[in-house]
């Protein structure tokens, strides 16, 4: 797999594997405490960004996740960095993929199970970004992220950066992740159990009816 924005997520706290030829997709474990990042090309332990809030978040039960709705959002306050402005003024476009993908390890280790983490990590195959509003320094935003279809390889999950003063929608996201095994980095077949938790029935087309009650 190639491309920048790529990465490995998973509670299982382990050397992050190394990657054959050097360049393309850098392979990110998140060791607890929170979302964090590491830049490309960087050492040195993960940094935790942001502390999460669930809007509808999960309720544990003698250790064990009790059931949620997979489609209530998750959210993830963010605060503007200096190192976030660009010579524009303004948040630089390349940050906001780190603050969509921050929210998205900071649902995945809410609602899965540490047997769940420890055998599951996943990898970016695709980020769709739009911008709506520029963010500036000093700005208060949340990410809401939420899980959307998914398909034998590819889980879809959508993100919005909004200010969190007026709830006005600063970026909008459609990422894809694909689950894969932890240690051999290669694409996974998930239970049953996980799948429910992080994905949806797709909708049904326009004009044709669901499925029967």
């Amino acid at each position: 797999m190639t491309g920048t924005g790529a990465r490995n997520i998973t509670g299982a706290p382990r050397p992050a594997p190394t990657r054959p030829g050097g360049g393309g997709a850098q392979a990110i474990h998140d060791r607890g405490g929170g979302p964090s990042t590491r830049r490309a090309g960087t050492r040195g332990a993960l940094a935790p960004r942001c502390r999460p809030v669930s809007i509808a978040g999960p309720r544990r039960r003698s250790g064990e996740l009790v059931s949620i709705d997979p489609r209530a959002r998750y959210a993830v306050p963010i605060e503007v960095q200096d190192g976030d402005i660009d010579r524009l003024g303004h948040v630089n476009n390349v940050v906001y993929v780190r603050w969509i993908q921050d929210a998205a390890i900071a649902h995945w280790r809410a609602l899965a199970t540490p047997a769940q983490q420890a055998e599951c990590a996943w990898v970016v195959v695709r980020h769709e970004i739009d911008y709506k509003r520029p963010a500036k320094p000093g700005d208060a935003l949340v990410a809401e992220t939420w899980v959307g279809p998914a398909d034998r390889q590819q889980f879809e999950r959508r993100t919005e950066i909004l200010r969190a003063g007026d709830r006005k929608v600063i970026a909008t996201a459609r990422t894809l992740w694909c689950p894969v095994d932890p240690v051999t980095l290669r694409p996974k077949h998930v239970s049953a159990e996980l799948r429910a938790r992080f994905s949806v029935m797709p909708e049904p087309p326009f004009g044709e009816a669901g499925p029967a009650k």
